[in-house]
């Protein structure tokens, strides 16, 4: 992940370059990240796009400036902790089950 920045807004933004894989994950990476676009606690994807000399595709992301896991975790008091293993099962069952149905149906209907 790099921080990269909007050439006419100025606005930042995060930058993932994808290693060489096959087009089909990435494109179902895309779907799954469009599916999930709009929820609670999810990075926008901004757009995709390919270096034209090595045409490796990447990612681009909203900029979100947070707070490295190792500082943050410790300040949290037990309540918090609670809370936030309860909202990370909540995004799992409302929406990550329902996008791999997706996925899953997709895979079989191009079979």
């Amino acid at each position: 992940m790099y921080e990269g920045q909007n050439v006419t807004s100025r606005q930042k933004c995060v930058v993932k370059i994808l290693k060489p894989t096959r087009m089909i994950k990435i494109r179902r990476e895309i779907m799954i990240l469009r599916y999930l676009q709009g929820g609670p606690n999810v990075i926008n994807l901004l757009d995709v796009v390919k270096d034209p000399q090595t045409r490796t595709p990447s990612f681009v992301f909203e900029f979100v400036d947070n707070v490295d896991d190792e500082e943050f975790y410790p300040t949290l008091p037990d309540m918090d902790i609670r809370l936030y293993v309860f909202e990370l099962l909540r995004v799992c069952i409302i929406f990550i089950l329902p996008c791999i149905a997706f996925v899953v149906l997709i895979m079989r209907c191009s079979l």
